[in-house]
């Protein structure tokens, strides 16, 4: 039962005892606020002390032997996206292609092709996946994009923004494209992050770039990257990690702190960063999992690694031992690694192999499928 004061009953606080109890509520919830902010920055240390075998972080392994490619070969796989059975891996060779392979590795198609005619994109920079009714959009130079669907036909070209985007992901019904600090343009057309909708109109632009025009950022790994619907942005300058929102707004996930973080005044100069990448400490590689995440980091010249946890908890860090293959988020919470026949035969992974035959050597490429080992002794 509810029960009413009346007015006349009700208690009259003096002025003195009220300004004290609103600036008490005021003081708990800056304390809230304080708190929560502080939560959001994490450390990462030197863990060398603890060395971490490559071999030892790998779990439910597969490999998927991929077919050989016509008068081609895969060099450089600057991304794999794994969408509704397909597996398209951009290969930043000669060629510059995407190109896609079923989950058993077998070749199916080419996305568009590089050149100057009708439907041909003269370069490629990166690629998405329109999860939603399965478009390609392949990002060329000045911004623009070049849409195809799965077996590769052209559908149309957009151009986006006078900004340079080097980077694009299709995430909840939003691209979702950045500037990674390098762009020429200023003022209103000059930030890190800009949203379009499914049919790329524009939505929004978001965190201005910094002063300093930063040079590629090609030394870095998962810079914007997804995992299942969620999209995420790993400012390496700024040591920020954003998480792209329904509304395909980035809000501020996580901020990383460094023992002697590398200056953007060395960052700016690729000369100068080569000479003293040893010296200081930067964020090189970002990978979201379902329920974490992967960092590796150069601390002290160490190249080490950490999983964290999507509330921001270090679970395992260490001493990366041994040569740690490229990683691309995949289905089910997996990893996607490619590696060459070379790699595969000098077993420098550290662990089973399966017996190839002719017709598998064949190719130049493989997948490994792994989810990371929960149980690592970091």
């Amino acid at each position: 039962m509810t029960t009413i004061i009346p007015n006349n009953m009700r208690t009259i606080f003096p002025m003195s005892l009220k300004t004290s109890f609103v600036f008490a509520v005021m003081l708990i919830l800056s304390s809230c606020m304080t708190t929560k902010t502080e939560d959001k920055d994490i450390s990462l240390k030197d863990t060398s002390e603890h060395i971490v075998k490559v071999s030892d972080l790998i779990s439910k392994y597969e490999w998927i032997h991929l077919d050989s490619i016509p008068n081609a070969s895969i060099g450089n796989a600057a991304r794999i996206i794994e969408h509704n059975g397909r597996i398209y891996i951009l290969d930043l060779t000669s060629r510059k292609e995407v190109l896609t392979f079923g989950a058993d590795g077998k070749f199916l198609n080419t996305i568009g092709v590089q050149g100057n005619g009708h439907g041909e994109y003269p370069d490629i920079l990166d690629f998405a996946v329109n999860t939603t009714n399965g478009d390609i959009a392949i990002l060329s130079p000045a911004s623009t994009v070049y849409v195809y669907n799965e077996v590769g036909n052209f559908i149309r070209s957009v151009k986006l923004t006078e900004s340079l985007l080097w980077h694009i992901i299709f995430t909840q019904g939003h691209y979702i494209c950045s500037t990674d600090h390098c762009t020429y343009t200023e003022g209103d057309d000059a930030f890190l992050i800009y949203t379009f909708t499914s049919d790329f109109k524009p939505e929004g632009k978001y965190i201005p770039v910094l002063p300093q025009q930063m040079p590629s950022t090609a030394m870095f790994e998962g810079l914007l990257s997804s995992q299942g619907d969620t999209g995420y942005y790993m400012d390496m300058f700024t040591h920020s990690l954003y998480e792209i929102n329904n509304s395909g707004i980035p809000d501020l996930l996580f901020t990383f702190s460094l023992p002697d973080a590398m200056p953007n005044s060395v960052f700016g100069e690729s000369m100068e960063f080569y000479m003293q990448q040893t010296k200081h400490d930067w964020i090189k590689t970002f990978i979201p999992l379902q329920d974490s995440f992967l960092l590796t980091y150069v601390v002290n010249g160490n190249l080490c690694m950490a999983e964290i946890s999507n509330e921001g908890k270090i679970k395992v860090s260490g001493l990366i031992g041994g040569i740690l293959p490229k990683m691309f988020p995949a289905a089910h919470g997996s990893i996607l690694s490619p590696v060459t026949r070379e790699e595969y035969q000098t077993e420098w992974l550290g662990i089973p192999e399966e017996e190839l035959t002719i017709k598998d050597m064949e190719g130049n490429l493989l997948l490994l499928r792994w989810h990371l080992n929960e149980t690592t002794p970091f």
